[in-house]
This record gives C-alpha cells, structure tokens and sequence, in this order.
C-alpha cells in the first residue's frame, strides 16, 4: 500500500476513535436509530443512564417498543419535519423511563446517510430538574402576586441599567405597563432626585438600605418607607436591585400635625411657666412691699412703746416686748416667702450663687446631708433659662425630700462648649422606671428642659436616683 494512502488510513482510524470516544464520553444522551424501521443500532451510556435500560434491552428495539416517548404525536411531527429537510433543535418534550417515571427532556437530531442507508442521530439533556425548578418559581411568582394583592406594600425589581423588569402595586399614578422597561431616569426625569442616588449608591457598595424617602411623579408627591437589596447572579456580581416600599405618606402627615400640635402644647407650657413667673415676682414684690413694710412698721413702734412703759408698767412692756418677737418672726417668714416665690439673688447674683443658697436652706429644712459642685458660670443664662434651671433643681430636691428615703445628695451645675448641665443624684431607694412617666412633677421638668432644647435623662434604681438636664448653648447666652 503507497505511504500516502496508509496515513489517510492511520488519520481515518484516528478520528473515528476520537468520534468514538465523544460518543462514548458525552454527558448528552445520544442514540442512533435507522431511519427505515427506527430500530436502536447504538445508544451511549448517557442515554442508558437517562432512561435506565440496559443496552442489550435497548438495541434492535424501537422508541415506541420502549415506550420512550410520552406524546407519540409529537414523535411523528418530529419525524415529519426532519424528512422534510427541516432542522431540529432544542425541542422540549415528555419521556418515560424504564420505571414509568417521566421527565423533560432537550432533544436535537439529525439524519445522515452511510452506505445508503439512513440514520437519524438524536442527542438528549435531561432538563427535569430545570423544568421542576421553573414550575415551582412560577406558582411562587403566582403566590407572590396573590399575595400582594391583598397589601398596599410596593414591591418591584431593575437591573443594573435601574430598568423596570418586574412591578407589583405601582403607586403614585404609575400603571405596570407605564413603568416596565422604563429607567429609573426616564421615570423621574431628574438625573439628581435623591431616589436615583439611592439606588445608584446600592448598586456601587453592594450593601443594602432602608431609608424613608419622598419621592414625586406625575405631580404626586408621597414619602416611602424603602428597602433597596442588591440582588447577585451566580458569579456574585450586582445584577439588579430587589426593592419594596410602604407608603407612609399619611402616617408623616399625621406626625407633622402631632409635632405641630406638640409644639404648639410646648408654647402653650412655657407661656404658662412665664406667666406663672412673672405672677410669683409680682406677688413676692407686693408681699414684700406692703406686708413687710406693715410688719416692720408695727415692729417699730411696738418696740418703742415697749420702751416707754418699761418703767411703769413692766409687765405690760413684757407683753409687748413678746409681739414684738412675733411681728420679727412674721417678717421673717414674709421675706422667706418671698425669696421662694421669686429670689432676688438670681437677678442680683446670678443663677451659681443663688443655687448655692438654696442648697444651703434645703439641707438646714430636710436635715438630709448634701455635697455640691456648684461652679461660676462663665456664661449666665438668660433670665428664662436661669429661672428654669432654679425651678428645676427645687423640684428634683423636693422629690428627694417627698419621696426617695435619701441620706445623702450630690448637686452638680456646670458649663462647657455645648451648653450647660445640672445633676442631682442621691442614695435612696429609687421609683420603678414606669413611674418616671407619671405625675406633674417629671412632666413639668421635662417640658422646662424640652422648650429651650434640652433633655433631660433619669436613672433609678435600688441605689438611689440620677436626673441629668443637658441645655443646649444657644438663645439662651
């Protein structure tokens, strides 16, 4: 045999063992019918493996002898279109296995002649499994929408291009056909609108958000409670977002009324503290005025009338000499109630000074022991907030005295940049932390500190009681 002509023979064998090999190999079940009485004349170990024969139970034997085909129609129609000189490819369709059980399958087939005679070559996938997992999104996809039927929330789906793909529950005057295939630019038409930068951020970090937002389209405007979640393909890059929003427009609504109505209420307290104020300094001022005055008047000349009949009538003078000490401690509780009613020391000596007194007179009142660090504030308070810090201290030393079993009590006021504190904690036996929200006394201490922008925090425990009011610096310098 000439050289030539034995290595096209070597090259023939060649690739008719690697066509075997292939054949032999591939993960597509591949089987091998002639086409004049549509008998197996080989069949891979794919194929056997798809449908559970054994290959001696397989060759010589026809499709529907194998009962392989669950739609024989769609077998006819499958022939008839491949005589016919028309491709097949990818055509999905029901099979039957050995044990009776079906499946989906993936079939492409051709016919080639050898020797004059026909075969018809079909290649098989095994798409069970992806049929199932198809069948089982779309009656997820199904509950999924019969579910949001009967709710307001908002629920859709972009891709990375934030193009509509997938909508429930448009809000707004929006209709799914007016969104899908959309862009999240195309619908709000502002490249700028802080919903588009939202998105654009989650797409860039990767990290999901929840945030409230307003959003307007069509002329209608609605806040959003929304939730933006990266959504990954099967490599872990960004492919989309998955989103759901609630609609909270009224309830923003009904807190900007509530803050209003908050604030108005707030106003309201504090003009009634002031007026309250300005009533104690009116009335300090006329006790002190008139019925001091009188007091001292009376003292005086009963003083002297005393002195007059010291000599001739001694037991007389003795009488007069004993109103006379009732008339000094009548004044003295007159200029006691006036200095409570409105201390001249806040507007003479300032507010540091002035909690100092006071501390003193209430430790000598209550006999409870008290330690105070009382510093001089380099900025006084201006005279509201220096009367609402007075206030505040005398009702938290009141509730010390009224109710905590206290033996000891530690006052501090200070300043820094931020503003200014005042701290009173003692060493009793506390109140349960629902109590806090009870009574006028707290409620007024709050709404002192809230008016000029402060809060103020209260710890209580079986040790003892902790209130702390932070004031902003501000108006009040």
């Amino acid at each position: 045999m000439p050289t030539q002509a034995r290595t096209a023979t070597t090259i023939e064998n060649r690739v008719e063992g690697l066509f075997e090999a292939v054949f032999r190999h591939s993960h597509l079940g591949i089987g091998i019918t002639r086409l004049s009485d549509g008998r197996f004349v080989e069949v891979n170990d794919a194929f056997l493996r798809l449908f559970g024969y054994r290959r001696e139970e397989v060759l010589g034997r026809t499709s529907l002898q194998l009962g392989l085909w669950v739609d024989h129609a769609q077998r006819t129609a499958m022939l008839k279109a491949l005589q016919e000189g028309q491709p097949i490819s990818g055509l999905e369709g029901r099979f039957r296995r050995r044990t009776s059980e079906q499946g989906d399958l993936l079939l492409s087939a051709t016919i080639v002649e050898l020797d004059g005679t026909g075969f018809l070559i079909g290649m098989l996938t095994d798409i069970t499994a992806r049929k199932q997992a198809e069948a089982a999104l779309r009656e997820s996809e199904s509950r999924l929408r019969v579910a949001l039927k009967i709710t307001p929330l908002l629920v859709f789906r972009q891709d990375r291009q934030l193009r509509y793909t997938w909508i429930a529950n448009p809000k707004l005057g929006a209709t799914e056909t007016s969104l899908i295939g959309r862009t999240e630019l195309e619908v709000l038409g502002d490249p700028h609108a802080p919903l588009l930068k939202l998105k654009q951020r989650v797409l860039r970090t990767r990290r999901g958000t929840r945030e409230e937002i307003w959003v307007t389209h069509a002329g209608q405007t609605g806040c959003f409670d929304l939730i933006v979640e990266p959504q990954f393909d099967a490599h872990g890059r960004v492919d989309g977002l998955l989103c759901a929003a609630e609609d909270i427009t009224e309830r923003k609504r009904l807190e900007a009324e509530l803050e209003q109505a908050r604030l108005r209420l707030e106003q309201l307290a504090m003009h009634q503290q002031n007026a309250l104020e300005q009533e104690r300094a009116a009335l300090a001022r006329d006790v002190h005025d008139h019925v001091g005055a009188t007091l001292t008047g009376m003292r005086l000349r009963l003083a002297a009338l005393a002195q007059d009949l010291a000599d001739t009538h001694p037991v007389r003078a003795a009488e007069l000499r004993e109103i006379v000490a009732m008339a000094d401690a009548a004044a003295e509780t007159t200029r006691d109630i006036c200095t409570r009613l409105r201390p001249p020391a806040l507007d003479d000596l300032g507010l540091a000074e002035t909690c100092r007194w006071y501390l003193a007179e209430w430790t000598r009142a209550t006999g409870i022991r008290t330690r105070g660090r009382i510093a001089r504030l380099r900025t006084e308070p201006d005279a509201a907030l220096r009367i609402d810090l007075f206030r505040m201290l005398q009702e938290l030393l009141t509730n010390v005295a009224r109710h905590a079993g206290a033996t000891e009590v530690k006052v501090t006021l200070g300043e820094s940049a931020r503003g200014w504190s005042l701290r009173v904690a003692d060493n009793g036996h506390g109140f349960a932390a629902h109590a806090a929200t009870r009574g006028f006394g707290l409620a007024g201490l709050r709404e002192r500190v809230r008016g000029h922008g402060g809060a103020i925090e209260i710890d209580s425990g079986p040790g003892g009681t902790t209130a702390i009011a932070r004031i902003p610096l501000g108006r009040h310098a």
